[in-house]
């Protein structure tokens, strides 16, 4: 993902290649699992991302769908990588746990 993808730059080519080939079989490389945390928090982000594009047809119930696209942001938000900030904010965890199940579309 996008933290990984700083790392794959400085590798040679045929592990470039390699670590290509890993995420178009499998969904992850080996580059993905040395930073499995970065990994997954940006898989979170572009769900969120995604979710709040004109592509995402679905959102809560309970809800209306600029409320949803806030949730979201939040979510998102809190998932991007900062500089100084090691984990995601508070927040951001609740709202994940809260609405996981309405990450489908």
């Amino acid at each position: 993902m996008i933290g990984a993808d700083k790392f794959v730059s400085a590798l040679k080519p045929e592990r470039q290649t390699l670590h290509a080939t890993q995420r178009y079989q499998q969904g992850w490389s080996d580059v993905d699992m040395w930073n499995g945390d970065r990994f997954i928090a940006d898989v979170i982000v572009a769900v969120c991302r995604w979710k709040r594009s004109d592509k995402a047809m679905s959102f809560p119930a309970d809800m209306e769908l600029e409320e949803w696209h806030t949730v979201l942001q939040t979510i998102e938000d809190g998932f991007t990588e900062k500089p100084g900030e090691v984990t995601p904010s508070q927040q951001s965890w609740i709202l994940l746990q809260t609405y996981f199940r309405n990450l489908w579309d």
